[in-house]
Parts: C-alpha cells; sequence; structure tokens
C-alpha cells in the first residue's frame, strides 16, 4: 500500500472519522480511569496505520477497512484496560497493603495453570489465543476448522481449567 490512500483525504477528515469511532467508546472512559479519551485516540491512529500497511485495495473500500481496523484496535485496548482495572480491584479487596506475591514466577504460574488442561485435546489453542494474541480466525486457519470451532474449545477448556483450579483450591 503507498502513501496515496493514507493522502487521499485530508487530515482534518481522518481525525472527524477517528473522532466519530471513537464517540461510542467514551462511556468505557468515563467509568475507568485506565481509559482516556487520548489513549483511545491513538490506538484509533495505530488501527489506521495497520489498516494502510494491510490494506488489499480488491478487498474492500479503504474506510470500510480502516474504520474496521481502528475499531478493532480500540476495542482490544478496553478489554485489556478493563481486565487489569477488574484484576487490580479484586487483589485490592483480598490483599493485606504492601503485600507482594513472590511465590511464582510468571513462567511457572502459566505453566501451572496450563498443565490443569494439557492433556486435552486442542488445549494449545489457550495458548495462541490468551498468551501469543492469535485471533480465532488465525488459529482456526492454522488448523485448518472454522473460527466458530475454534471458539467452542476455548470457551470448553476455559471453563474445563476455572473447574479444575477452583478444584484444586477447594
Amino acid at each position: 500500500m503507498n502513501d496515496k490512500t493514507l493522502g487521499s483525504l485530508p487530515k482534518c477528515e481522518w481525525d472527524a472519522l477517528i473522532s466519530s469511532i471513537i464517540r461510542p467508546f467514551l462511556v468505557y472512559a468515563r467509568k475507568d480511569p485506565l481509559i482516556t479519551y487520548e489513549d483511545l485516540e491513538q490506538e484509533a491512529w495505530v488501527g489506521l496505520l495497520s489498516a494502510v500497511r494491510n490494506y488489499d485495495s480488491t478487498k474492500a473500500k479503504f474506510t470500510t477497512f480502516a474504520y474496521l481496523y481502528m475499531r478493532g484496535r480500540m476495542l482490544r485496548y478496553i478489554l485489556e484496560r478493563t481486565r487489569i482495572s477488574d484484576n487490580r480491584l479484586e487483589l485490592d479487596a483480598t490483599l493485606e497493603p504492601g503485600y507482594v506475591d513472590t511465590s511464582l514466577e510468571e513462567s511457572e504460574l502459566m505453566d501451572s495453570i496450563f498443565s490443569a488442561v494439557a492433556e486435552e485435546p486442542n488445549a494449545h489453542f489457550l495458548i495462541e489465543h490468551y498468551v501469543k494474541g492469535k485471533s480465532y480466525r488465525k488459529i482456526a486457519e492454522s488448523n485448518d476448522i472454522s473460527h466458530q470451532s475454534v471458539a467452542m474449545h476455548i470457551k470448553r477448556l476455559v471453563n474445563l481449567l476455572e473447574k479444575r483450579l477452583s478444584h484444586e483450591n477447594a
């Protein structure tokens, strides 16, 4: 993709497009202090630049393609921040001030979690999706199955993981 696509509209029109995409997400920015308008705007611009890099003119109009990239980037950002915020609130409620858990390193923790479902079919989907950040579609393509099947397997594995880990902690 060349610079003509991005340069085909003046910057003020890109700003207007980004502002219109951000507007529905402002609810999250008001509810969560970890999400700001500027962060959402930055994620939208990064999504726009990714769209420029990956655009194929035979598949869609650029503005439609760019909209999906920007929207997806902001959704991922909000999801990550709300997970961080929710986890912090849960930890803040259960731990005493000044407590730092150093019992397990991050890799040991991942190994212990994954070992609870390692013997299950398609357990590697969990690593590919949650650790490596692959989408259901990318996992599906590399395994020659539908993305709905990947979603079903991951949901089943997460439910199984929750049951096994809660049973171990009981």
